[in-house]
């Protein structure tokens, strides 16, 4: 009788493994569905265009930058101008001078 189970669920899994077979061909004709769209859109954003969104990108990016930069300078010029002050660590307290 065990070979008689053996033979049934041999039976039994073969319209699942070709079920699985043919989950993974349409998995892998979807993929490369995708690749070509994908680069049919690339090839139509066109190089000129890509540049332009890098350097948008790239101005972006520099807009906070300059703003650290501006606060940095502004607040070692505070600093500066501030009474003297005992640093401790990345902190700086306060002395009392008076």
């Amino acid at each position: 009788m065990a070979a008689a189970s053996a033979a049934d669920l041999k039976t039994d899994l073969a319209p699942a493994r070709q079920e699985i077979t043919t989950l993974r061909e349409g998995r892998d004709k979807l993929k490369d569905a995708v690749r070509r769209q994908l680069g049919q859109r690339l090839d139509q954003i066109g190089t000129g265009e890509l540049v332009a969104r890098i350097g948008e990108f790239s101005r972006q990016n520099a807009e906070p930058t300059a703003e650290r930069d501006a606060l940095t300078r502004g607040k070692a010029e505070w600093e500066e101008r501030s009474p003297k002050r005992k640093r401790t660590g990345t902190r700086c307290a306060r002395t009392c001078a008076e």
